[in-house]
């Protein structure tokens, strides 16, 4: 994302939630040994790839506040029995009711969960988080202030709160380092040195298309992304792949339309696999959302753009 985006900046508020699923298309994909730059988001996605076995991940966002979540999220998963990280989350909703009902105790105070993880945080976060359970009303959580309206939906779709062997899981993940760097992706990909075999950009290319659209600047972002493309490639070993997450089914005319005006670079030999991710909310009777995860893979044999 673009420092200077109206979208997301520095102080953006974070995602308490994932509202994308991509876990539900990776299942049966070998992860072993790869080195993974993700998007940070709401914190969860860094956890899910260490849960799958990968090498390294570094996890990239330009706003602080998601950094931080990243590390609130990393320290419960690691810290919290289930119902303890539903408390210090979610504490109040009724998505979460089911996995709350039981506890007795410090489980039942969010502020108690947050003392059991604060010593694990650097300083600059725990100077985030402190005013905000400092000032949350007794049993309540101040982190669903960044639950978007529209996100509440996915809390029960989220995978370590439906089931204690997914929680497991993801919290063996949260047991293994996770690099977190508080800048633009782009100004990330510009800088490092170092080489990925998967780089995971979530939707974040839609937003900034959004802000170089409100700004009447299409030759613009054509610019950015020929940039942006090219960075991508220096920094993706050969046969990696590219993860880019699109809210559309791909039989449809608006997948189409997002993947010719993110001007994916199959014109860089890359190879398109396209994964449906198929999502039955709860609550909404017969609802079915269907969206796409696209794998850009880069050719095995070709070096990367700008090397000798």
């Amino acid at each position: 994302m673009t420092g200077g985006g109206t979208s997301f900046h520095g102080d953006s508020d974070p995602y308490l939630v994932p509202t994308e699923h991509p876990w539900r298309a990776l299942a049966d994909r070998d992860l072993t040994g790869k080195r993974v730059l993700t998007v940070a988001g709401s914190g969860d996605g860094p956890v899910f790839w260490n849960a799958r076995g990968v090498e390294a991940v570094v996890a990239v966002d330009v706003s602080r506040k998601a950094c931080f979540l990243t590390e609130l999220k990393r320290a419960a998963y690691g810290m919290l029995h289930r119902q303890e990280f539903a408390c210090l989350f979610f504490s109040g909703l009724e998505e979460v009711e089911p996995a709350d009902a039981q506890i007795e105790g410090s489980g039942r105070d969010p502020k108690a969960c947050y003392q059991k993880v604060r010593s694990l945080l650097t300083g600059p976060a725990r100077a985030f988080f402190d005013p905000l359970f400092d000032g949350a009303p007794e049993g309540s959580t101040p982190l669903t202030r960044f639950l978007r309206p529209t996100d509440r939906i996915h809390v029960a779709l989220f995978p370590p709160l439906t089931s204690q062997a997914a929680y497991r899981a993801w919290a063996a993940g949260a047991a293994r380092p996770v690099s977190i760097v508080c800048a633009p992706v782009e100004r990330f990909l510009e800088e490092t040195a170092a080489s990925f075999h998967l780089i995971y950009l979530s939707n974040i290319l839609e937003y900034v298309r959004r802000d170089f659209l409100l700004a009447e600047d299409d030759g613009g972002f054509r610019r950015f992304l020929e940039r942006f493309w090219t960075r991508v490639d220096r920094a993706l070993e050969p046969a990696g792949a590219v993860g880019v997450y699109i809210f559309q089914g791909q039989d449809t005319h608006a997948f189409s339309h997002a993947m010719e005006d993110l001007a994916i670079p199959l014109h860089m030999g890359y190879k398109a696999e396209f994964i449906p991710v198929t999502i039955r909310p709860p609550g909404l009777d017969k609802a079915v959302w269907r969206h796409t995860l696209v794998f850009l893979v880069k050719p095995a044999s070709r070096k990367s753009l700008g090397e000798a």
